[in-house]
């Protein structure tokens, strides 16, 4: 025996209702989730501050020094572009 159209139909409705309803319950937990993050940085911004220096890491040091070059290049760039117009 086949499903007629409208148990099709309430079939597929509750599928969507229970899709959106995950999807609205994620976002809603996602918000909820950022905002705390940003209401623990409000309240101890110095711990996050201190925790986040990356004095050991040679990674960070070396793109720190680095800036310098980067910029002069792109200006550079930029000079070389606006002369050509």
């Amino acid at each position: 025996m086949q499903p007629s159209i409208t148990d099709l139909l309430v079939e597929s409705a509750t599928l969507m209702v229970v899709g959106m309803s995950f999807v609205y319950l994620f976002l809603a937990l996602l918000i909820g989730a950022i905002k705390l993050i940003a209401l623990i940085n409000e309240q101890f911004p110095e711990e996050l501050a201190t925790n986040k220096s990356n004095k050991g890491n040679p990674i960070v040091k070396s793109s720190v020094s680095n800036d310098g070059a980067v910029l002069a290049a792109i200006t550079a760039a930029v000079h070389q572009y606006r002369n050509k117009q």
